[in-house]
């Protein structure tokens, strides 16, 4: 066999090998089109899934942020607050006004960005206001309001220098603290934060009260002793009866 005669019988032996092997590979490609076509179906299912969920998310944090508007709006239109002075009504309408804002613009970042945003963690810090702080502060504004009358109408009674007079300053300068703490309270106060105006409230009725006391053994006047009695002297004895004489006994009759 000559070289062009070799060269013919390998180009006729290539196209048969790859005429029976073309159609083998081009199967295996398209099995694993179909397998990735599967995969990718199957991911869009749970991403539709998992899009159902958040919305359903956002839809309870977006609800969640509207009750708590309305319970705020409350506040700020319930008659207890009204009563108030004018420097304690103010303070509280303004820190109400800060929490509704604060709600306002969560509930558009919320809505703006939910893809991005941990919507239960959102949930959860909503779940951690307590509008109810609001009317736990307004019964100590109004503790403080007739605390504070009590101690000016004292002062009319006791000399300023006095220890009784010292003992009010202070009992006022702790109604000014709780009163300067109360004007922090919002939503997002502790337990504990209402705790320390109930104490400093407390510490000014106990001087107060000490003050109330002083003023009412001042004017209580004290009783004059009752003279003793005089003891009475004793009677004397009375002197002993004599005895009597026996009788004698009477004859036996016969």
């Amino acid at each position: 066999m000559n070289r062009s005669s070799r060269i013919a019988a390998a180009a006729v032996a290539a196209a048969l090998t790859f005429g029976v092997t073309g159609p083998a590979v081009a199967g295996n490609g398209h099995g694993h089109d179909d397998r990735a076509a599967q995969h990718a179906v199957k991911h869009d299912d749970k991403g539709k899934k998992g899009g159902k969920v958040e919305a359903k998310y956002l839809k309870q944090v977006l609800k969640e942020i509207e009750h708590l508007d309305r319970r705020l709006a409350k506040v700020a239109k319930e008659s207890r607050s009204s009563k108030l002075g004018a420097a304690d009504r103010a303070a509280l309408l303004a820190n109400v006004a800060a929490d509704r804002a604060a709600l306002e613009t969560l509930a558009a970042d919320t809505r703006a960005v939910s893809a991005d945003k941990d919507l239960r963690q959102v949930r959860a810090d909503l779940k951690k206001l307590r509008v109810s702080n609001y009317a736990e502060v307004t019964n100590r504004y109004r503790y403080a309001a007739r605390l504070a009358a009590v101690i000016e109408d004292l002062r009319a009674e006791v000399a300023a220098d006095s220890a009784e007079g010292v003992a009010l300053d202070a009992a006022a300068a702790l109604l000014a603290s709780a009163v300067e703490k109360a004007n922090t309270v919002t939503a997002t106060s502790t337990k504990g934060d209402l705790r320390s105006i109930t104490s400093l409230l407390q510490q000014a009725k106990v001087k107060v009260a000490a003050v109330k006391d002083v003023l009412e053994d001042g004017l209580t006047e004290p009783t004059e002793p009752t003279e003793p009695t005089e003891p009475t002297e004793p009677t004397e004895p009375t002197e002993p009866t004599e005895p009597t004489e026996p009788t004698e006994p009477s004859e036996p009759t016969v």
